[in-house]
């Protein structure tokens, strides 16, 4: 080693990888790379009469290592149940599925079919649909089911997804529509409409960040006030007002609203024996004023005033909506009914369910939590 090397050191390192020179010691290592995948469970079941029932249950995995079929063989009287499962990637001539194989939405099943020996038990098919314009959006359309060896039947159909795969309106084959508006980051379901399509629905407590199908939201306006009917916050209406548009000009709508300050204009309102005044509740010296509109002819629906408002509602005169609030991670703070009579959820430190209260605020469940001191 020099005692004074130069600044300029690349001719001493092209110099001492002369392979004479033995300055540097290495050697290969290899990282190991595989599967190892469950080849078996083996569950042992101990009787009160002494004797046990033993299930294994072993497995088969495709190309992609996902689980193609599961056998299990039951100690009793050697019963062999058996699911087979097929992915996107074992069906040929699907443009959808050959669509998710593209996107690498390999470990979705789309087939499963149980058979107890050697008869077919049941089925079920999972039709994917991409519901998306410009950037796919690959969901479950329909769902067949099977009994025996039958014909599939649809029994399940989905009727859109918002932007993050959340729902928004299902129904069994021939059943009633059902629809959903979502919130809170579109973690939580805040509303659920029965015989309504979702373009048909509107709601806000006002809580998080989604504004529930209004427009005309300012987010300066919304307060927080543990006083609020629903959540933690009410909104101060303005003349501006908000609107709710793309409605049908046939269908009969409900708009309800909690008011600290009377009845709000709502465009559209029926004549006869409308707005109707449902309740007034108290909290903390808080008057809130429960109203309930009905409008029909209109596709645009504006409700106005200059003061607080609360759990803002509209769905079809022939629907029932209920709804809820939330405190993210740790559960449903209140429940609205169809009838606008809300129920009530406080928690623990721990996060753990203390009271649920009624409509004025009545305590009428007390869950206690007791551990057990004893010493082992």
């Amino acid at each position: 080693m020099l005692a004074n090397p130069p600044v300029y050191q690349e001719p001493y390192g092209a110099e001492y990888a002369n392979p004479l020179i033995n300055i540097y010691t290495y050697a290969p290592y290899q990282i190991p790379v595989g599967y190892k995948n469950l080849a078996s469970t083996t569950e042992t079941l101990y009787n009160d009469d002494g004797s046990t029932t033993t299930n294994t249950t072993s497995y088969t995995y495709n190309s992609h290592q996902y689980v193609s079929q599961s056998s299990t063989t039951t100690s009793v009287a050697q019963q062999f149940l058996k699911t087979n499962i097929t992915y996107p990637f074992d069906v040929t001539g699907n443009s959808v599925l050959n669509q998710m194989v593209g996107l690498n939405m390999l470990d979705y099943p789309v087939k499963q079919e149980q058979l107890k020996n050697t008869t077919p038990i049941s089925g079920i098919t999972t039709n994917y649909y991409n519901f998306g314009s410009t950037v796919p959006r690959i969901y479950p359309q329909t769902v067949d089911v099977k009994k025996g060896s039958g014909t599939y039947e649809t029994r399940l159909h989905y009727f859109g997804y918002d932007e993050d795969g959340n729902p928004l309106s299902v129904s069994k084959e021939n059943g009633v529509l059902n629809s959903y508006i979502w919130n809170y980051n579109k973690s939580y379901p805040v509303a659920e409409v029965k015989n309504a399509n979702a373009a048909d629905i509107a709601y806000t407590s006002f809580e998080a960040d989604g504004n529930g199908n209004w427009t005309g939201i300012i987010s300066g306006n919304t307060v927080a006030d543990v006083n609020s009917v629903t959540g933690s916050k009410y909104y101060n209406l303005t003349s501006a007002g908000l609107t709710k548009t793309g409605l049908t000009t046939t269908t009969a709508y409900i708009v309800s609203y909690w008011s600290k300050g009377g009845q709000y204009a709502v465009t559209g309102t029926s004549a006869a024996g409308w707005p109707k005044n449902l309740r007034t509740v108290t909290i903390n010296g808080i008057t809130w004023v429960n109203w309930e509109h009905k409008v029909s002819g209109v596709s645009t629906i504006t409700i106005s005033g200059t003061a607080g408002i609360d759990e803002l509602r509209l769905y079809p005169a022939n629907a029932q909506m209920t709804t809820y609030t939330y405190a993210p991670l740790i559960g449903m703070t209140s429940q609205t009914d169809s009838n606008n009579k809300v129920t009530y959820f406080e928690y623990d430190a721990f996060g753990r369910l203390k009271l649920i209260r009624d409509n004025n605020k009545n305590i009428i469940k007390t869950f206690s939590y007791q551990y057990n001191s004893t010493t082992y």
